[in-house]
């Protein structure tokens, strides 16, 4: 997974403690087609120095919560979920995470976004 992409959300990168969880939620909904629904979200997360961009640790076994990703329900509904653990991001480290579903077409909406911990 490329650290710069084109497939960045906006408002990345975000800010994160490395205390307590965030939940974050992205909505695929403009890469769908009239109809279509989503299932089989998925996630991955790397993490790396911001100094050394390309040297990267895949970390989704511990930065991935247990449940997560997941497809949001109420206000959330149609959106994939994913949720970062508390004490899991190291302070001075960006992670790169990426999130898709698949598509009820059959295709696989990807994007990323970056988190910057803090402390």
């Amino acid at each position: 997974m490329a650290i710069i992409s084109q497939l960045e959300l906006p408002g990345s990168p975000t800010e994160q403690a490395s205390v307590g969880a965030t939940t974050y939620y992205w909505d695929p909904t403009a890469e769908l087609a009239a109809g279509e629904t989503i299932g089989s979200p998925a996630a991955a997360v790397l993490e790396y120095d911001p100094r050394y961009p390309t040297d990267t640790k895949d970390v989704t076994a511990i930065a991935v919560a247990a449940g997560s990703p997941f497809l949001g329900s109420g206000v959330n509904a149609g959106q994939v979920g994913v949720t970062i653990p508390a004490n899991v991001l190291t302070p001075g480290y960006e992670y790169r995470v990426q999130v898709s579903a698949l598509a009820s077409g059959g295709h696989t909406p990807v994007r990323f976004f970056r988190i910057r911990c803090l402390w």
